[in-house]
């Protein structure tokens, strides 16, 4: 598993820019709160004659979701699928406490040791904050990067 939730992909097609750009522009909808989620379109954004910018729309909820951007060449089209900047945030000072929390309870192991008192409490408690932090992007972002990434190749492949 990648560690930065960040994937450029290349799908290579053998159509125009104009047929490319229908394609996408026939599954993809203005974003709207509310009533994305009901909508029959499979992503939801804008998308001009060369380049795209969407995400895929679900009936539930993720923070992770991936945002689409693309840029359609004549033999080729150009993915990049990134974090929401405020997930991107979020996550930045998830994994800087993980870390800082680490760092704290390795010492206060190591002050426990040095002094004879031990207590496995703390090295559970401060050494679960990473994990969750990497579960998070696995199962949130990873997985939507997948699907968002079939669905694509489909569509412009079909």
């Amino acid at each position: 598993m990648k560690i930065i939730p960040y994937k450029k992909i290349i799908i290579e097609h053998s159509k125009t820019k104009a047929e490319i750009s229908n394609i996408i522009n026939n599954v993809t909808e203005p974003c709207n709160f509310w009533t994305n989620r009901y909508s029959s379109k499979l992503f939801c954004g804008q998308c001009d004659t060369d380049s795209f910018k969407i995400r895929r729309i679900i009936r539930y909820r993720n923070s992770f979701l991936p945002i689409i951007n693309g840029k359609i060449y004549d033999t080729e089209v150009s993915v990049t699928m990134r974090l929401h900047h405020f997930a991107s945030v979020f996550m930045l000072i998830w994994m800087t406490v993980a870390i800082l929390t680490f760092i704290v309870i390795s010492a206060l192991i190591a002050f426990s040791l040095y002094k004879g008192l031990f207590g496995f409490f703390p090295i559970s408690f401060g050494l679960i904050f990473a994990p969750v932090g990497f579960l998070m992007l696995k199962f949130a972002f990873w997985r939507e990067v997948e699907k968002a990434e079939l669905e694509l190749k489909k569509l412009i492949n079909s």
